[in-house]
């Protein structure tokens, strides 16, 4: 029987971003919103029926799977989320040392401010790269990605105390990286990545992921302070900006595309509850504020730049292998992946890529299920869920560290398995 959670959980992620859309006191400042919900919604359908097609595909059928091809080596598994560990460590060494040694970056006049100072650095140096030590920083800083979908995965028998110092390793990686580039994609794309292996190991059978009751406090913990994190940077970025909360959450309203209703605006700058219900607000409309994006990109004539494939394009370009991207013209905001498509190759284009993406990963998704143990699979479904989880909000291959975490992940798996034949060999 072929499973479709994948799509399942697309589906989900599309209709909770929908209405949450619906939910907020904010409206579009472009026309054209009904027929960017109808954009949308056209890149889902055919997108899940190229899925479907590609699940049922005769060469990713399931079948009756031997022991061998069914369990996961538990013993190479726990070298590769090492490897994966450490690799990324190291990864994380290099980056901030560029940052900090090599570019001068100063991080205590807080991330906004740093930030800034990154940004400028990089134009005065045309898009060039800033030192060897950026490139071995993000080539390896991304391996702790698999790391954690295996941490976090039922089907990997760990002590609750060595799982848990994995996870915690491995989170510590994720806000630091966070924290050295001043963003927070990486937390949406860890997010988007674990979501395959944990919910394809929540099988019967299988023991809990947290048996005891203080490591699912610490667990907790960690969501909070990820929370945390995401509305101080833009706490941070409304300091740097000299204006108090409220004024800063509902002007960066208007930048995404969006106006507050006449209530909310009020309320907003009435009181201490207003401003922080402003700040909610805006890192909601962070995610959400891609629909109305897309309804520009409708109404925008003419050339309208580069805006799917840009961060790709653009280590290209670092690198020498290609011209670096034009900026679109709502750079800095996020498209949705078929407002994307449909500004770089039209509707023609929005449907064939819907459907290529679709039908790759309904085949990989069901070719999991022949070989649950491949932790190749697991890496390349992984990266598929990602693509389609983040699709509302733009393509995931744009983000920074999309690039990295695939060849983080395969130098761990290389490493790890190269590891694991020598102690056999011993």
């Amino acid at each position: 029987m072929i499973r479709f959670g994948t799509l399942k959980r697309f589906w989900v992620v599309w209709v909770l971003y929908w209405l949450v859309y619906l939910c907020q006191p904010v409206r579009s400042v472009y026309q054209h919103i009904e027929l960017a919900w109808l954009l949308q919604f056209m890149l889902v359908m055919a997108l899940s029926l190229a899925y479907i097609t590609g699940a049922c595909l005769p060469a990713a059928r399931p079948r009756a799977l031997s022991v061998g091809e069914a369990e996961i080596d538990q013993v190479e598994i726990n070298i590769i989320i090492r490897c994966g560990l450490w690799i990324s460590f190291f990864g994380l060494v290099f980056l901030a040392y560029d940052k900090i040694v090599v570019q001068g970056v100063d991080y205590s006049l807080g991330l906004a401010a740093a930030r800034e100072q990154w940004r400028r650095l990089g134009e005065g140096r045309n898009g060039q790269i800033s030192s060897p030590f950026s490139a071995f920083g993000y080539l390896f800083g991304g391996a702790f990605f698999l790391s954690l979908a295996l941490t976090l995965s039922r089907r990997v028998l760990l002590p609750d105390s060595k799982q848990f110092s994995f996870f915690l390793f491995g989170f510590f990686l994720l806000m630091a990286n966070s924290l050295v580039t001043g963003g927070r994609s990486s937390i949406l794309l860890a997010v988007a990545f674990i979501s395959f292996e944990y919910f394809s190991s929540r099988r019967r059978g299988l023991p809990p992921l947290w048996r005891t009751r203080s490591v699912r406090k610490l667990f907790a913990a960690t969501g909070f302070f990820t929370v945390t994190y995401i509305f101080y940077v833009f706490y941070s970025r409304a300091v740097a900006s000299r204006v108090d909360m409220a004024k800063y959450s509902l002007h960066f309203l208007k930048y995404l595309g969006l106006e507050p209703i006449a209530w909310f605006a009020d309320f907003a700058t009435s009181s201490i509850a207003g401003s922080v219900l402003a700040l909610v607000n805006l890192a909601v409309s962070y995610l959400t504020h891609s629909l109305v994006t897309t309804a520009a990109i409708i109404g925008h004539p003419g050339d309208s730049g580069d805006a799917i494939f840009f961060h790709l394009r653009l280590i290209g370009a670092k690198i020498g292998l290609c011209d670096a991207p034009a900026k679109w013209f709502l750079a800095g905001r996020f498209p949705s992946l078929p407002g994307a498509l449909y500004m770089q190759f039209g509707l023609t284009g929005l449907f064939s890529a819907a459907s290529l993406i679709g039908m790759i990963a309904g085949f990989f998704c069901a070719l999991f299920d022949r070989r649950p143990s491949s932790v190749i699979l697991i890496l390349v479904c992984a990266s598929i869920e990602s693509i389609l989880l983040l699709s509302p909000f733009l393509f995931a291959g744009d983000f920074m560290f999309f690039p990295f975490m695939l060849v983080g992940g395969v130098i761990a798996i290389l490493l790890g398995k190269n590891i694991g034949r020598q102690r056999v060999q011993a």
